[in-house]
């Protein structure tokens, strides 16, 4: 089976869903008087994008970061001896081979899944070693702090006995990663289908950008709650209070890479169907309320879990009419975005690239904090805050769960379990 089939199929899927949902909401509307409100969507939406620009300030440094990392591999390739740019004519060529394909149009949909963030982290590069040596003194006084809650303790603990280790691992990861640019003998040995330096490097980004992830998005997601919330914090101290989700963002992140590593792995030896990390890409969905409820709700692992599960169980409907139109508007900025792969080789690259870095960044800075938003409505967090709020018996089915969870009637739950 190939991508346009898979993507053919996915459509097909994606078509019942909707037909499914719209039935559910009609049955609603009989049976209670309420009519789905289409501007409750809305609301969220305009309110992730207040909460993403209130804390712009993040986001440029996420976007420098990509952005050197970038440029050090584009430099790099051009030391490599006999690299040669394409002819000019290529500019022309990608403007008369610019067409609404189907094909494309499904590789796009399919894809959708990649670019709604789980977390955020920063790419490695000279760059990055450079803000260490900076950043590791400072970072190590708050570590040799002592906190009176339980899980923040528990969580530094975790983040001072690997930051040694962390700090090894990204000067390995840097190394690779320059090596990997300017020699193309860098590849896989093909007769035993093993990628061993491509697998070795793998190996240490599972760990490392569940480290890195672990780290930022609970600070991150912090200042989105915050700015959902339409409160004011001193960043310091949404740091300090941030620190106490890494231990179960890091684990949830581990397992996460694992298993996108693991079936990387499986893809390889088997080369079964390229199709196969995007079903993978698309059932992680399920999962994707977990890192926002533990922050949201200063919820450990499993009781973020708990929490996302009931979501789906309660809260269907509203779920996958959310998820689809941030799918449909991830597939629509994929395609447009689809352009600039014409310009690969050219003189042009360099500057597409940044520019469509910047797109995707800004696009994902701003889902993230619409997810916040809506998670938030689902818990009913939000009720009393805004004058946009959406229908109010939107989310009250969670509200009962989440009350057991906090009072530790649910199995899953306790809260000082640091998963």
């Amino acid at each position: 089976m190939d991508n346009r089939m898979a993507g053919m199929v996915l459509v097909g899927l994606v078509i019942i869903v909707l037909l499914i949902v719209g039935r559910e909401l009609l049955k609603d509307r009989d049976k209670t008087g309420l009519s789905w409100n289409v501007s409750a969507y809305l609301n969220i939406f305009k309110t992730g994008w207040r909460a993403a620009r209130k804390n712009l300030w993040i986001f440029w440094i996420l976007w420098t970061f990509s952005i050197v990392a970038m440029l050090q591999n584009f430099f790099l390739r051009l030391s490599v001896k006999g690299f040669q740019f394409t002819p000019f004519s290529r500019l022309f060529h990608g403007f008369h081979t610019f067409s609404l394909s189907f094909e494309e149009l499904m590789l796009n949909l399919l894809r959708a899944p990649d670019f709604i963030p789980f977390s955020f982290g920063l790419d490695n590069s000279i760059l990055l070693l450079f803000a260490l040596v900076f950043l590791i003194p400072p970072f190590k006084k708050v570590l040799l702090q002592t906190f009176t809650e339980t899980r923040t303790q528990t969580s530094v603990n975790l983040l001072r006995k690997n930051l040694l280790f962390f700090v090894i691992l990204t000067i390995m990861a840097v190394a690779l990663r320059i090596l990997w640019s300017i020699s193309p003998g860098f590849q896989p040995v093909e007769q035993s289908r093993i990628f061993v330096p491509i697998y070795f490097y793998s190996l240490i980004m599972v760990f490392w950008s569940a480290f890195v992830q672990a780290l930022l998005t609970g600070f991150i997601f912090s200042l989105f709650r915050v700015g959902v919330l339409h409160e004011e914090a001193d960043r310091n101290s949404v740091f300090i209070s941030s620190l106490k989700f890494f231990r179960p963002l890091f684990f949830f992140f581990l397992i996460l890479l694992g298993v996108f590593h693991c079936s990387v792995i499986l893809i390889s030896f088997f080369h079964s169907s390229s199709y196969i990390p995007f079903i993978i890409h698309w059932l992680s969905l399920f999962f994707l309320f977990v890192p926002y409820f533990m922050v949201q709700m200063d919820f450990s692992l499993r009781a973020a879990l708990r929490l996302n599960i009931s979501s789906w169980k309660q809260n269907w409907r509203q779920d996958l009419a959310f998820f689809l139109a941030v799918v449909l508007m991830v597939s629509v900025v994929n395609y447009l975005l689809s352009f600039l792969w014409r310009f690969t080789g050219t003189y042009y690259y360099l500057i597409v690239q940044v520019a469509e870095r910047t797109v995707r960044l800004i696009m994902e800075f701003w889902i993230a904090a619409l997810i916040m938003a809506f998670c938030m409505q689902l818990t009913g967090r939000t009720k009393g805050v805004t004058n946009t709020s959406p229908d109010p018996a939107f989310g009250e089915s969670l509200l009962e769960t989440t009350a057991q969870i906090r009072s530790g009637k649910m199995k899953w739950y306790k809260h000082e379990d640091v998963f």
